[in-house]
């Protein structure tokens, strides 16, 4: 494996960490990491069991140097899949986690029925449009 490849490997993981360290601090969250997800997986990163609200939701993590990264449909259509499977949860909701490095900022993208159709593009200037609470 070469370095660059070792190095995005560790963003990538690290940024998980984090957002599961944040996902934990919400009362009645139980948070799972799933370290065989990568870009071929059909699982999502990380997903989060809240019983009190009956809610899943899906993560794609991803941690970028760069102003925007792009996510391919693949692993957008992965956590729908995956999410189809928990019937039981009336909320199963679907988001893209992107840690901006450089501006030491996260940007949520929750995506509807409508917006998993096509590849995502996530922008260090976008505004999140989900919150953990």
């Amino acid at each position: 494996m070469s370095s660059a490849s070792r190095l995005r490997r560790q963003r990538g993981y690290h940024a998980e960490n984090m957002l599961r360290k944040m996902l934990e601090r919400v009362n009645g969250n139980v948070v799972f990491r799933v370290p065989v997800s990568g870009a071929r997986g059909n699982y999502p990163d990380v997903f989060v069991v809240n019983n009190l609200r009956r809610s899943i939701t899906a993560f794609q993590v991803k941690s970028t140097t760069k102003n925007m990264v792009k996510i391919p449909r693949q692993q957008l259509y992965a956590m729908k899949r995956f999410l189809n499977a928990f019937k039981l949860y009336p909320h199963r909701v679907m988001v893209c986690a992107v840690y901006f490095q450089k501006d030491k900022k996260w940007v949520f993208t929750q995506l509807g029925s409508d917006k998993y159709l096509s590849d995502l593009i996530v922008r260090n200037v976008d505004e999140s449009n989900w919150s953990m609470g």
